[in-house]
């Protein structure tokens, strides 16, 4: 499938500010854009707590199996961080 393609992974939501909005959950993931599962927990987050803290990521990592992983990142607002290692 290449690096881009669907795989399995893990999906999380962190904030170091207000931790009560970290969780993470499995799901397939790939591409550029963020799991649907992680899409699916932010909305439920915001309905119980109200607005997301500013410092909150969206993000998921890949199951790379032993493979160098890189984690693609997007800010609640939607834009892109880039990656990290």
């Amino acid at each position: 499938m290449g690096m881009f393609g669907l795989r399995q992974g893990t999906w999380y939501l962190y904030s170091k500010t207000d931790t009560k909005w970290n969780c993470s959950g499995r799901c397939m993931c790939g591409g550029f854009s963020t799991p649907a599962e992680a899409t699916a927990k932010l909305a439920e987050l915001k309905k119980k707590y109200g607005a997301p803290p500013k410092d909150l990521e969206v993000g998921y990592e890949k199951d790379w199996h032993n493979i160098i992983k890189h984690t693609f990142y997007h800010s609640v607002e939607g834009g892109c961080n880039g990656w990290t290692r």
